[in-house]
């Protein structure tokens, strides 16, 4: 990304930070310049300024979604084709949740509207860790058989962003070969498991949102790595691949394994993919580092 592409999308995320609807309106526009699942098309002048009626404050997640605050809900609406697919996916497993014995992880209110959903409000947690470790430990409690893990990493995504990255054709054949081989235990999985997507509804109790990359047939461990993880390179101000770097160029997580890592690597970027979308070059940069350096680790 070029210095005016970073400036004019600073600009668009600065405008954004508004209480005044037009001026939010005209942020959106300049950030849909930049961003890489918000699309002009979606930006419904009319539809948008009317949910942005007495609102607290917004903001524009990663995945394109619109979320606008009240003093007791939240609105989603989607801003692509990105976003409008993850929110499907969230309200789909939301349901899914309400009957099965993990519904206490569902106690709020999600509704589907005819453009977008509407969430209650929920608090955010002050004690971070030890939130984590009760929602993980209720996850994981119950481990099914092995899992194929072509069941749920699709192997052509991996490729294709390795081969993006400029990775050497060997080395992708060998990790789609380690693929094809690997098995792991099955349990439920989250898939974005960070302090911010655990909350406490009004009973004070431990909830989960934004499901959309939820499996009740996931990967053991991955939520944990993946809550390390964006963790520890929040405090560090780092995105999670140069995080992923530093654990394998020092191993200073001693409770992450190599190859459970390397698990992980593969899963989020096979989440990540998308063919639409081409991601910053650092992004595809981090990706060939860590496959040049660590191939052996396999």
């Amino acid at each position: 990304m070029s210095i005016i592409d970073k400036i004019y999308e600073k600009i668009g995320y600065l405008l954004i930070n508004t209480n005044n609807p037009k001026i939010f309106l005209c942020g959106l526009y300049i950030l849909e310049k930049n961003h890489n699942y918000v699309e002009k098309d979606f930006i419904d002048n009319e539809k948008i300024l009317k949910i942005l009626r007495s609102f607290e404050k917004a903001m524009v997640t990663g995945t394109g979604v619109l979320m606008v605050f009240y003093k007791d809900k939240v609105i989603k609406y989607p801003l692509g084709k990105r976003s409008i697919q993850s929110l499907n996916i969230e309200y789909t497993n939301y349901l899914l949740l309400q009957n099965t014995i993990y519904s206490n992880l569902v106690d709020y209110i999600l509704e589907a509207k005819e453009n977008y959903f509407v969430m209650e409000k929920l608090s955010i947690l002050q004690q971070p860790i030890s939130s984590y470790k009760k929602i993980y430990s209720q996850l994981s409690e119950i481990k099914k058989d092995d899992l194929n893990l072509l069941s749920i990493i699709n192997p052509s995504n991996i490729k294709n962003v390795l081969i993006r990255s400029n990775v050497d054709k060997k080395d992708i054949n060998s990790y789609l070969n380690y693929l094809n081989t690997l098995k792991c235990k099955s349990v439920p999985m989250h898939g974005d498991l960070t302090q911010y997507n655990i909350m406490l509804n009004k009973k004070n109790h431990l909830v989960l949102i934004d499901l959309d990359w939820f499996k009740l047939n996931g990967i053991e461990d991955i939520d944990r790595i993946h809550f390390i993880i964006e963790f520890y390179a929040k405090k560090r101000k780092k995105n999670y691949l140069e995080l992923i770097i530093d654990i394998l160029d020092t191993n200073f997580f001693s409770s992450i394994t190599i190859k459970k890592l390397l698990v992980y690597f593969l899963y989020r970027i096979n989440i990540e993919y998308n063919k639409s979308t081409l991601l910053r070059d650092s992004y595809y940069t981090n990706i060939f580092k860590i496959i040049n350096n660590h191939m052996e680790n396999l």
